[in-house]
């Protein structure tokens, strides 16, 4: 397992439509965001689609609003 740090935007955007106990488990970080834990091949799949000066968090909200489109 794999932790990274994402923004209270991006796990909402996680967290849109699905029943609260049925969340992704996540923990709050004291500077602001969420830590979450990832498998290896989810981790790989999201640096994978990262680009140039991305970060997990604008992956998430970039695949999130391509999904609501």
């Amino acid at each position: 397992m794999i932790r990274i740090l994402i923004s209270d935007a991006a796990y909402a955007a996680l967290c849109t439509g699905v029943p609260e106990d049925r969340r992704l488990p996540a923990q709050r970080c004291p500077e602001g965001g969420h830590f979450l834990w990832l498998d290896k091949r989810t981790a790989n799949r999201l640096s994978a689609a990262r680009g140039k000066s991305e970060g997990y968090s604008d992956v998430i909200l970039r695949l999130a609003e391509m999904e609501r489109a």
